[in-house]
């Protein structure tokens, strides 16, 4: 209970941290430290910065409102800001240090914000020429690279972006990785196959554990596999990468998650006559050509034995089996 009130307490200090100008009245817009969510917003300055100084005085008994002061350091797109120029932010944190740690989804609380610390923003023009409003802060983290390259891709006429979205997708940028994951969706780059191919490929390449994972996560989303479609071809693509990551993956529980979350979605029941679930499994391991099928199913078969009392499995050593 004590947690769920200090949980709750931690909610509220956020909404108030981020709802007021320190000139009360007007609304601010949440800050978030997703840099890459407002590359493609055109109206959105992106730049790095390092902290010049900051003023903070109280607002009320928990909370304390400031002004931040940054030089432009880079400018990815300046809208206004150059390179060497000054500017400020104003913003609302926890007044209570050991507070501002409750709650660290909260930029202004996670943020340092001291002088000499370098910071990635997203920006929207402010009521004057100088003061900008944070959508998102950063810390730098050797990801101003991956932020160029997001920045570009951007710029490029939409018919032209998949060739170096399918590049970036296996980044070791994890800001670059996000924004091109974002990208294959929203922008129009791609088609739900050509999004499962890019991200399969990049899936298969990765050597990272970080950035297989991230990959494996974005294939196995709705956006991308539909079990109800049966093996069409974005599925297919998606299943045979799984099952190649299942053959080879070395590690033991990354490769019982793949075969866990094949379980969940293929081993389930997709129909609810038994006979007609058993086909429409059937179609899907008929369907792959690579990896072969006597392949899978002997790993299948030892993953069945080792959840004997877990139909999911069964159901897939069965569909395998022929």
């Amino acid at each position: 209970m004590l947690a769920a009130i200090i949980f709750e307490a931690a909610m509220q200090i956020s909404l108030l941290a981020q709802a007021r100008l320190p000139g009360g009245g007007n609304k601010m817009p949440i800050v978030t430290t997703d840099v890459e969510r407002f590359v493609p917003d055109p109206s959105a300055a992106i730049v790095r910065a390092k902290i010049v100084g900051s003023q903070w005085k109280p607002l009320d008994e928990r909370t304390e409102a400031g002004t931040v002061r940054l030089k432009a350091v880079t400018v990815f797109r300046g809208l206004g800001i150059k390179e060497g120029e000054v500017f400020e932010i104003e913003g609302v944190r926890s007044s209570d240090p050991l507070g501002r740690q409750i709650d660290l989804r909260n930029p202004w609380n996670a943020l340092p914000l001291v002088a000499n610390e370098d910071l990635i923003l997203a920006l929207h023009g402010g009521s004057t020429p100088r003061l900008f409003i944070p959508l998102a802060m950063a810390p730098v983290d050797g990801n101003e690279r991956g932020l160029s390259e997001a920045v570009a891709i951007e710029s490029l006429p939409v018919e032209r972006r998949l060739g170096r979205i399918q590049n970036a997708l296996g980044s070791d940028s994890y800001l670059l990785r996000s924004y091109s994951l974002s990208a294959l969706k929203s922008s129009g780059a791609a088609t739900r196959q050509q999004g499962a191919e890019a991200i399969a490929r990049a899936f298969e390449a990765a050597h990272l554990p970080d950035v297989r994972m991230m990959l494996f996560a974005e294939m196995e989303s709705r956006n991308y596999f539909q079990e109800e479609l049966g093996p069409d071809p974005a599925n297919l693509v998606i299943l045979s990468a799984w099952l190649r990551a299942i053959l080879h993956e070395t590690d033991k529980d990354r490769r019982n998650r793949f075969l866990t979350h094949l379980a969940s979605t293929i081993g389930s029941k997709l129909a609810d006559e038994p006979a007609k679930d058993r086909m429409l499994r059937e179609k899907f391991a008929s369907a792959v050509q690579d990896p072969r099928r006597a392949e899978v199913g002997r790993i299948l078969r030892v993953a069945a034995a080792a959840h004997p009392g877990d139909p999911l499995f069964q159901n897939l050593a069965e569909a395998w089996a022929h």
